[in-house]
């Protein structure tokens, strides 16, 4: 992997515990790390479930290696689309992560 094809920045976010004294309920969202990648998206499908269209669309980013990261993860790209995590690869000695991610997105029919 050339370090040129890490042409898009990236928000890696992890998941942080709502605090129970404030009421909260929801869990929010922290950055981790910036990171550059390669996104290359692959498939697509859409699904029609009681009355509302949801499209999936596969992607699969390649990232120098970051310690900490898992499935548990989310990405962020600079247009705001988030990326839930489904898969972490890693290639070479610690050098890169692949990772196969999803993007959801949902609209009444």
């Amino acid at each position: 992997m050339r370090a040129g094809l890490l042409d898009r920045s990236l928000r890696v976010e992890q998941r942080t515990a709502p605090d129970p004294a404030y009421g909260g309920m929801a869990a929010n969202w922290t950055t981790f790390a910036t990171v550059w990648a390669e996104v290359l998206e692959q498939t697509g499908r859409e699904l029609l479930s009681a009355g509302i269209t949801e499209a999936q669309l596969t992607i699969q980013v390649t990232m120098r290696y970051l310690p900490g990261l898992n499935a548990s993860m989310r990405l962020v790209d600079e247009y705001g689309r988030i990326l839930q995590i489904n898969a972490v690869a890693m290639q070479g000695r610690k050098a890169w992560h692949v990772l196969q991610c999803s993007e959801y997105s949902a609209s009444a029919a």
